[in-house]
């Protein structure tokens, strides 16, 4: 088949932070003997169209350079609709260009696999140009904030019913597809990937530092880590919190960091190349993401598979990855908790700890491969092709 992906997120550049696991999901289709175009929102300094990594890329321009601020920050369009009111006019630009983008390039695609469900909605308001058979994979925060707003909600229904199938990340986000009214044969669950041959067990010895990487604000809840960490360092002081990713919280968190007395060992390192987050992971001792909610999180799947034992909250996807044998699960909002996990894993003693990160790698590449994800995704094209040629020719 010739796919074309259209997604919201995907990296700007080669090496970039943003959403790499898109152009890995990419080019792992592209292993299994299709052909894939993708169709995402072009950024400031970014190129209009490239070939990046093999995989032919095009950026819709909605708006001059200066004005494409709607995935600005860390977060993407999400936290720029919730900081920035006068944000959310470049949304209606955003969606005609974006639809007209998709109908153009989709033209001589046997397939449109929408990513996020704003992709879903344009896909969807563009159906009776391009005529083809699209399918959704919703992941996270673009259902369970989208549907807050209730056009958005009608849209996101009515873009999702009209699909040939919806892929959920997690089995949490599935159960939200469901209450809209989807259709539950549509609907499968279909985690992401995670690319294991570039987050590998390092043979190194894990250095005494804990490590958080995602965007610099409240949702993911790095104010409850850096309580936690301060409790931490009562037992284990020589540690140090490495905080990796960017976001409009950042001054916030550094300045809660110097109110704890724990500045001097917390660094911010900022929003660094992918190649650089797995070694931070590789020499990690744990991983821990105290979310308040989550699709499933990728940074998670990459910790396992560069065999670091995990802390994450108990929301969303987060129980689809972290099991007892590979890391914790605590309470969302609880820092006296998420101190108490971190602690205990820290005392492991070391042959237990090593059967831990032994444990989490296998699990990583048994579950969460591209490998092993990828055939699931084709298996959903396959499904919606055939159905919609049987509908077609009754």
């Amino acid at each position: 088949m010739k796919l074309c992906l259209a997604t919201t997120s995907f990296p700007r550049w080669v090496d970039d932070h943003r959403s790499p696991y898109m152009l890995e999901m990419a080019r792992a289709i592209e292993r299994q003997g299709h052909s894939v175009r993708v169709v995402t929102l072009h950024y400031p300094g970014a190129r209009v169209r490239e070939n990046l990594e093999g995989i032919e890329v095009i950026r819709t321009r909605y708006l001059p350079d200066q004005w494409e601020i709607l995935q600005k920050e860390d977060g993407g369009i999400p936290v720029m609709w919730r900081k920035y009111p006068l944000a959310r006019l470049a949304i209606i630009p955003l969606v005609i260009t974006y639809m007209r983008s998709i109908v153009q390039y989709s033209k001589d695609c046997d397939l449109i696999h929408a990513n996020w469900t704003l992709s879903g909605m344009c896909t969807w308001l563009g159906q009776w140009l391009h005529k083809k058979t699209f399918v959704v994979t919703v992941h996270g925060s673009d259902i369970n904030q989208g549907i807050q707003i209730p056009l958005a909600r009608l849209l996101t229904q009515s873009s999702l019913r009209a699909s040939a199938g919806v892929m959920c990340v997690s089995r949490s986000l599935a159960e939200v597809v469901l209450s809209l009214g989807v259709q539950c044969s549509k609907v499968q669950v279909v985690p992401c990937g995670v690319d294991t041959s570039r987050f590998l067990i390092s043979k190194k010895k894990r250095q005494p530092f804990l490590l958080f990487v995602g965007a610099l604000t409240e949702n993911k809840g790095v104010r409850l880590l850096l309580e936690a960490f301060s409790r931490v360092l009562r037992s284990f002081p020589e540690y140090r919190l490495v905080l990796v990713g960017d976001g409009p919280l950042r001054s916030e968190f550094q300045s809660l960091a110097h109110s704890l007395k724990v500045a001097d060992k917390v660094d911010f390192l900022g929003s660094i190349p992918q190649v650089r987050v797995s070694e931070w992971m590789q020499r990690a001792r744990l991983f821990v993401l105290p979310s308040f909610a989550e699709g499933l999180p990728v940074v998670l799947l990459e910790a396992l598979a560069s065999g670091t034992p995990c802390i994450g909250s108990h929301v969303g996807g987060v129980p689809d990855v972290i099991t007892e044998e590979v890391g914790l699960l605590v309470p969302p909002a609880d820092p006296l908790a998420l101190g108490d996990a971190i602690l205990q894993i820290l005392r492991l003693e070391e042959n237990e700890y090593h059967e831990m990160s032994q444990r989490a790698r296998r699990r990583a590449v048994e579950i969460f491969d591209w490998q092993v994800v990828v055939p699931k995704i084709i298996s959903v094209y396959t499904q919606a092709v055939s159905v919609m040629c049987e509908m077609r020719s009754l």
